[in-house]
């Protein structure tokens, strides 16, 4: 549900929710349950990579 939020607004050429963006980071994560699910999913349907979306979205401090 993030994702379809996120890509429509990019697609309405609106910036995503930054806090929306950091849920999908997290649930991306190594640790997390089908996070390499999430990753390709993420790259098939975003106009953006994930190294991209770690690049724009991650904290600073390095957390999600």
């Amino acid at each position: 549900m993030l994702l379809e939020q996120a890509l429509d607004r990019l697609l309405a050429g609106e910036t995503p929710d930054p806090s929306a963006m950091r849920e999908i980071l997290s649930q991306g994560d190594a640790d997390q349950d089908y996070a390499g699910m999430v990753r390709i999913v993420f790259e098939r349907v975003m106009p953006m990579t994930w190294a991209e979306l770690e690049q724009r979205y991650k904290r600073p401090d390095g957390g999600t």
